[in-house]
């Protein structure tokens, strides 16, 4: 409701690509004219409108990211937004959610979010964030959190489900095992970190900062992680292939492989040293020459 107080903090905020807000609790397209009008100069904002009270999200994007609904590949009204975003030649899924407060809401909801992401990955990696409204681990991620046992409910569980379907992690705990930090103030006073990013595991050398910053009038603090993405000087080895991501669109490129790579397989079963190796290279030299016509 307070557009201005965040693009504020935006522009302390210089490196900013992509925002994931909760609890925006716009209801109807007219609602986001306002708000949308503060960011429209630098940033592309898309609603997730609210159907019940105290719901509703946005996903606000650099200019600098080309994104557009086109991309878009599912939405939990109000809770959940995830897009397909191109990042050089390969894909990022960017999953933003608010997940319910109550607990007898959290087993659909994530159940909801895991086939969406089933039938949407593809061989995407995938970046997910927002307000969970639960801790994972309450000695470490609550105050008062001392002597807390393990949070044992069947949403907590289907969550759980998730992170080992895709491989995400918790890069804060990931590289901070002990170290406690908070996101959220309660009117009781206290203190939780339930607002997260967990990213798929292959991501987390790309992983380098989080911290958080406080922002006036709001009981969330600023959730703040940093990653480079794209173009990097990995060393991937010599068996290691890349190709162009949207090439394999093409159904017809995708079965000129499969041809090429059972061949190799069926010719190769026998051979071994020196044969085996010769065969291999064929073998790339005859996708590489295959992907040049399409």
């Amino acid at each position: 409701k307070r557009p201005e107080t965040v693009l504020d903090v935006f522009e302390k905020v210089k490196f900013l690509d992509i925002c994931i807000l909760q609890e925006t609790h716009y209801k109807h397209v007219s609602d986001t004219l306002y708000f949308n009008s503060i960011f429209e100069s630098n940033f592309n904002v898309f609603h997730s409108l609210a159907k019940s009270r105290c719901t509703g999200m946005c996903i606000i994007f650099s200019n600098k990211i080309i994104v557009d609904r086109s991309m878009q590949i599912f939405e939990i009204p109000g809770r959940c937004l995830a897009f397909r975003i191109p990042i050089d030649d390969n894909y990022i899924i960017l999953c933003g959610l608010y997940c319910p407060a109550q607990k007898n809401l959290r087993e659909p909801f994530f159940h909801n979010v895991m086939e969406n992401m089933d039938r949407s990955i593809y061989v995407s990696d995938v970046i997910m964030a927002g307000d969970f409204n639960f801790v994972e681990l309450p000695f470490l991620d609550r105050y008062p959190g001392t002597g807390r046992k393990l949070l044992t409910e069947p949403g907590l569980a289907k969550f759980s489900e998730i992170k080992y379907s895709l491989s995400l992690e918790d890069p804060f705990r990931h590289f901070n095992p002990t170290q406690k930090m908070y996101t959220f103030r309660s009117t009781r006073k206290s203190l939780s970190r339930i607002d997260r990013f967990y990213i798929s595991l292959n991501l987390l050398e790309n992983f380098r900062t989080s911290d958080c910053r406080i922002i006036p009038g709001f009981q969330h603090r600023l959730l703040i992680s940093r990653f480079r993405l794209g173009k990097n000087d990995a060393n991937f080895g010599p068996s290691y292939w890349k190709m162009n991501i949207l090439l394999l669109n093409s159904e017809h490129l995708k079965h000129t492989l499969v041809g090429l790579i059972n061949t190799f397989l069926s010719n190769s079963a026998n051979l071994g040293g020196e044969n085996f190796i010769i065969s291999y290279e064929m073998l790339k030299i005859q996708i590489s020459e295959a992907s040049k016509i399409f």
